[in-house]
């Protein structure tokens, strides 16, 4: 993957995001791994870490947001609506993965309108997460 210095976890589970932490430790991406527990987290995350204008390309990498989509405050549709509306400057700092446990047709079509990176059910595998990160390469 282009150069991903963060991994932003969006997840309410704890167990999850143990599990997700446990993979990527595997993978050896990037030891800057945050978790927030929904989407209005990860907003606020994002807007103190990349701010709403692009950064120089030099300075920082991409960000991998692994987003769940079933969450409390902001679901994971909720977030992709309002970070697609109004982070326009910055979407080419962030990549997003859907990771949920959803395996519902219509919430694989709907993830199909945004520009994300894969929709994978979880649980997060090495050999699940790989492609995605080849992909964006």
């Amino acid at each position: 993957m282009k150069n991903v210095t963060t991994i932003l976890i969006v997840d309410d589970d704890e167990a999850s995001s143990y599990l997700i932490k446990d993979t990527l430790q595997e993978l050896a991406i990037t030891d800057k791994v945050k978790t927030v527990y929904n989407g209005k987290q990860a907003l606020d995350y994002l807007e103190a870490t990349l701010g709403t204008t692009q950064a120089d390309e030099s300075e920082q990498g991409t960000t991998l947001i692994l987003l769940d989509l079933n969450m409390p405050v902001m679901n994971g549709f909720e977030f992709l609506d309002e970070f697609t509306a109004n982070y326009e400057s910055i979407l080419n700092k962030v990549s997003i993965c859907i990771l949920t446990s959803s395996v519902s047709s219509k919430d694989i079509s709907r993830a199909g309108r945004y520009s994300i990176a894969g929709f994978i059910t979880k649980p997060l595998t090495v050999d699940n997460l790989l492609p995605i990160l080849e992909k964006e390469r």
